[in-house]
């Protein structure tokens, strides 16, 4: 996918009102995982919001870059109240737009407390689901998806300074 295609995506998925799909990998919005890159998950995170999104953003009007991030920040809410490969979205979505406000390479910031505390209180509520799910990158894990989400969670927060959990 090239970084033309990736905008017209992140387009698409913003005027059918479609954000938390999207962030996903639902409804035909995935995107398939660098090959070099051992990850079994629904889409590519990183690039649908490095590339997608903030792309999107930085070639959009003044008026629409304030629905954009709107639209996003609305997105990881809604996926918060999901089931739990949502929650996980949202979590792998929020702690990586985190990252790219930290190192200067988002062109706005949406993380506030209040988000954080949102997405951890949808992981903290839905531990047990998330335990039990073997989907994606919970396959093989002894406590799911909620296993790699610790591990993430853990080497991010000594890192940075933001506990999601």
């Amino acid at each position: 996918m090239t970084i033309k295609e990736a905008i017209e995506v992140a387009r698409r998925a913003f005027e059918a009102g479609e954000f938390a799909e999207y962030l996903s990998g639902r409804k035909g919005y995935s995107k398939t995982a660098n090959r070099f890159i051992d990850a079994n998950v629904p889409t590519d995170f990183e690039y649908i919001v490095k590339i997608g999104i903030f792309e999107f953003y930085k070639t959009s009007s003044k008026t629409m870059q304030e629905q954009i991030i709107e639209k996003y920040k609305g997105a990881i809410i809604k996926l918060c109240r999901g089931n739990c490969i949502d929650i996980w979205c949202a979590y792998m979505v929020a702690h990586l737009q985190d990252y790219f406000e930290k190192n200067g390479t988002s062109p706005f910031s949406i993380i506030s407390q209040e988000l954080v505390n949102c997405v951890s209180y949808a992981l903290n509520k839905n531990r047990k689901d998330l335990e039990n799910c073997y989907l994606y990158i919970g396959k093989n894990r002894d406590k799911g998806i909620w296993q790699e989400i610790e591990r993430i969670n853990h080497v991010y927060s000594e890192q940075n300074g933001v506990d999601f959990l």
